[in-house]
Parts: structure tokens; C-alpha cells; sequence
């Protein structure tokens, strides 16, 4: 097959594309065990740990996990599905990659604050964000709010979008130094 005319990139440059997209897609497997995603558990003393036990009964670490899966999950399909088929769908690996960076984003801009109270605010907007504050979880995210005497009026502002998240305050969560990580998001 003749190479195309007028593509910029060279044979090589795609084999290189292709062998480092390939490394990419194999850092992936160290989560799957027995065909199911496995992470590591939370060391209790750790801060996670600690932060944890402040935020009974809903626990920091399970939204964490549960982004990390969500991504994890987003970027094996986005795998098995450059890898495994016959053809290159248009839109579809787009959309698998923003939810594997949507995912991955979200559970770095509840770890990544350095103070505890941070995290806690970050996580119940989280959570109010999700679901809209009943019984009992209102209560709940309430006595939070009050335990750690969180800025009442931040947390019931609601959450920053994913948008000001990624491309503001947390940028660096993504490629430093170009946009290839809000490429890949708003496509």
C-alpha cells in the first residue's frame, strides 16, 4: 500500500506513534487481576486513610476509587478498541478518552490538596454535586460541614465545573507545558 500523499507525518513517525501508544495501553494491565480491576487498598495511616475515618459513612477513598475505575474502565475499551478492530470508528475513541480523563481528573482534584479540610470540601461538593442533598444525606454532609467547619457558603456554591477544573486551577493535573490534554478532552 502506497503511503498517502500530502500526510505530514512519515512511516516511522507512525510506527513510533504506534510502539508508544502500545507502552501507554500495557501500563493498564497491572490494574486488571483475573479479568477484573483491582486497586490497592487504603493504607490506614495513610492521609487517604485518615481522611477516611473523617468522613464517615461516606468514605473519601470510594469516590477516588470509583473515578479511578471509571477511567480505568473508559481507557481499556478505548484500547480494545484501537487495538481490536478492523477499523478506526471517527468520534468514538474521543469520546472513551474524555471519560478516561474525566475520570482521572476528578480523582486527582479530590486528592491532590495538600490540607485535609481541602480534600473533605472538595468531596462533599463532590458528593452534593452527584446527588442532591436527602435525607439522610444532607444531614449527613451537613454534620460535615459543620464538623470541619467548612466554608458553608463554598460547599453549597456547588462543584467548579470539569472545564475550570482541568483547563484552570488544577492544569497541571494535565500535559504541562502543551494542550494535549485539552485536545483530547474537547474533541
Amino acid at each position: 500500500m502506497a503511503w498517502p500523499k500530502g500526510r505530514s507525518e512519515t512511516p516511522d513517525d507512525v510506527r513510533r506513534a504506534g510502539a508508544e501508544l502500545s507502552k501507554i495501553f500495557a501500563s493498564i494491565d497491572v490494574f486488571y487481576v483475573d479479568g477484573a480491576i483491582k486497586l490497592r487498598g487504603v493504607e490506614e495511616r495513610s492521609s487517604l486513610g485518615g481522611d477516611d475515618k473523617k468522613t464517615v459513612p461516606f468514605p473519601l477513598s470510594h469516590a477516588v476509587s470509583r473515578h479511578l475505575l471509571v477511567s480505568i474502565d473508559h481507557f481499556h475499551s478505548l484500547r480494545a478498541s484501537l487495538q481490536l478492530a478492523n477499523a478506526l470508528n471517527t468520534y468514538a475513541p474521543f469520546t472513551l478518552l474524555r471519560g478516561s480523563l474525566e475520570g482521572a481528573t476528578n480523582a486527582l482534584w479530590l486528592l491532590k490538596p495538600e490540607q485535609r479540610n481541602e480534600r473533605i470540601t472538595r468531596h462533599v461538593l463532590a458528593c452534593l454535586a452527584e446527588e442532591p442533598p436527602a435525607e439522610p444525606r444532607g444531614d449527613s454532609m451537613e454534620s460535615l460541614i459543620v464538623q470541619y467547619g467548612l466554608d458553608r457558603s463554598r460547599v453549597l456554591g456547588g462543584i467548579p465545573s470539569f472545564g475550570s477544573i482541568a483547563m484552570t486551577e488544577d492544569k497541571e493535573i494535565w500535559c504541562k507545558g502543551d494542550n494535549i490534554g485539552e485536545l483530547g478532552w474537547r474533541m
